[in-house]
C-alpha cells in the first residue's frame, strides 16, 4: 500500500526544500561525538576511561552549544538542531557520570602519581 505524500502541516515550519536531511546529519554528528569521545577515552588508563569519556562528551556539548548560539539557531525547532546535539551530549555526560566510581578514579590517580 502506497502512503500519500506527506502534507505540509499548518503552523509547522520545515527546513527549506532542497537542503540535505538535517535530522540525519545531526544524528551523524551526535554519533561522531560519542564515537570520538569513546575512542579518545579508550587511550586513558584503566580507572580513568569513564571519567575521560564523560569529560569529552561535556566538551562536545559545550562546543555544540557555542556553535548553535553563534550561528543563531533557534532553541525550539521541529527538526534537530545543534541545541539538540548539545542536549544529547549533556545527557550522555549525565548518564555516564552515574557509573563513575570515585574510589577507582582515586586509585588510578594515586597509581599514576607513584609511577606504577
Amino acid at each position: 500500500m502506497k502512503h500519500p505524500p506527506s502534507a505540509r502541516l499548518p503552523g509547522v515550519e520545515r527546513p527549506e526544500p532542497g537542503l540535505p536531511d538535517v535530522n540525519r546529519i545531526a544524528l551523524m554528528r551526535i554519533g561522531a561525538a560519542f564515537l570520538l569521545s569513546f575512542l579518545m577515552a579508550s587511550t586513558a588508563p584503566a580507572g580513568l576511561m569513564l571519567p575521560f569519556f564523560n569529560s569529552m562528551l561535556f566538551f562536545w556539548a559545550v562546543v555544540a552549544s557555542f556553535v548553535a548560539a553563534a550561528s543563531g539557531e533557534r532553541l525550539f525547532a521541529p527538526w534537530l538542531t545543534r541545541w539538540d546535539e548539545a542536549a544529547a551530549c549533556a545527557l550522555g555526560t549525565m548518564v555516564s557520570g552515574w557509573f563513575i566510581d570515585p574510589a577507582a578514579v582515586q586509585r588510578a590517580v594515586e597509581a599514576m602519581r607513584l609511577g606504577g
